[in-house]
């Protein structure tokens, strides 16, 4: 999908409130998204060092691999924050004792998505990103929380 919106970084409250409403008007699509455009339209003008936040599934195993060629590239001039939310369903799936054929099939195919995934974010922190992954519950917290601990390391 091609880039919607752009807002070029600035710094306080009025840019969170410029975010929050421009993400509001974003139309959702069924598309993958294009991270490769989204990081050429950021930094075509050559901006300086910078906290590059991106929120993902890591399911597709090709967005996968195309997202950490990407981030290979940001390091180390900027920092990428990979949060990743966690299937909270696949997880069960992969985890929880089957009673079924089915279920003992379905295990099969969770563990080897969350081996997947879980080689992902290896491969991400390999190349320098900071990976926070979880389920819902736990996805906005960490994040949060992972931001807070970037600023506190004077990492930007």
């Amino acid at each position: 999908a091609e880039v919607q919106s752009f807002l070029p970084p600035r710094r306080g409250l009025s840019q969170l409130r410029a975010l929050a409403q421009t993400l509001y008007r974003v139309e959702a699509s069924l598309e993958e998204s294009d991270l490769g455009a989204a990081l050429d339209t950021a930094f075509r003008r050559g901006t300086r060092r910078s906290l590059v936040v991106v929120l993902t599934d890591l399911f597709d195993p090709d967005a996968a691999r195309a997202l950490v060629a990407r981030t290979a590239r940001l390091t180390p001039k900027h920092l990428p924050l990979i949060i990743s939310l966690q299937d909270e369903d696949v997880h069960h799936a992969a985890t929880d004792v089957p009673v079924t054929v089915t279920q003992a099939f379905e295990r099969v195919a969770a563990a080897r998505l969350e081996h997947e995934q879980d080689a992902t974010v290896r491969q991400l922190r390999d190349v320098g990103a900071r990976v926070v992954r979880g389920p819902p519950s736990y996805f906005a917290g960490a994040g949060a929380s992972a931001y807070l601990d970037i600023k506190a390391r004077g990492l930007l």
